[in-house]
């Protein structure tokens, strides 16, 4: 139940809004500023931080959560 939770929980942190997206959107069409760029790597680097919860020492008792791009 515990392993259940805590993939519940990292599956409502993933990125579905449009920082992500918009990001991803004008980089896509050739419209991105340096400043996309920059926010798409950061939300791309959360992702992974967040797919890799599993491999954090004390899993899944303990879940050292990756902070989401402001």
């Amino acid at each position: 139940m515990l392993m259940l939770n805590v993939r519940l929980s990292r599956h409502k942190r993933l990125p579905r809004g449009t920082g992500y997206w918009g990001a991803q959107d004008a980089i896509d069409l050739g419209d991105a500023s340096d400043s996309d760029v920059a926010s798409l790597k950061l939300w791309k680097q959360y992702r992974v931080a967040l797919n890799r919860i599993e491999q954090q020492v004390g899993f899944p008792v303990t879940v050292d959560w990756p902070v989401a791009p402001g």
